[in-house]
């Protein structure tokens, strides 16, 4: 085609494309490329500044980027947004933190749930733990795993700040004088 931009009579935009009403009508308001090579969008900022693309469900406070994808120059990392705040963030070395800033390669935490269940894990430097189940209650029975079968607890790693319990059912590996 010899065109190399079309707005058509719905206000749909192609770049490198003549019928960008072709595509999904939720995501054809702007269709960039054709069959053929390679297509791209490049978003260039200052290296003191962000590249950023949001996704707004109003024109007031976080409605205006309710959802994002940002690349900070100044912190050299990628962020991914939902609900107006960072969910997801890949720094320059390629740690990533889900929820929480990166920590050594790998860190996740989730929002406690409603019965004040929380996930947290950290992958620190090599030679050191690959994984740490971390509980920051100060007092009483600290439930750091629990296995589940249809909502109903079926065994746990607890500790009430001083020792461990492994709770589950009968295990004749953990008996003394096992009687056939």
């Amino acid at each position: 085609f010899s065109e190399s931009m079309r707005i058509d009579s719905s206000g749909r935009v192609g770049i490198a494309n003549d019928t960008p009403g072709d595509f999904n009508a939720a995501a054809d308001d702007l269709v960039i490329g054709n069959s053929t090579g390679n297509r791209g969008i490049t978003i260039r900022s200052s290296d003191t500044g962000s590249g950023n693309l949001f996704f707004a469900d109003g024109t007031t406070g976080n409605q205006l980027f309710r959802g994002y994808v940002q690349y900070n120059h100044t912190a050299d990392q990628l962020n991914l947004g939902a609900g107006g705040d960072d969910r997801v963030i890949i720094n320059g070395v390629g740690e990533v933190g889900i929820n929480t800033a990166p920590v050594g390669t790998v860190a996740l935490s989730v929002t406690a749930d409603s019965s004040n269940h929380a996930t947290v894990i950290k992958s620190v430097s090599a030679g050191f733990a690959s994984a740490i189940v971390d509980n920051t209650d100060s007092s009483g029975t600290r439930n750091f795993i629990s296995f589940r079968i249809d909502n109903s607890t079926k065994g746990a790693i607890t500790s009430d700040g001083s020792t461990t319990t492994y709770a589950t059912s009968s295990d004749y590996r953990l008996k003394e004088n096992i009687n056939y």
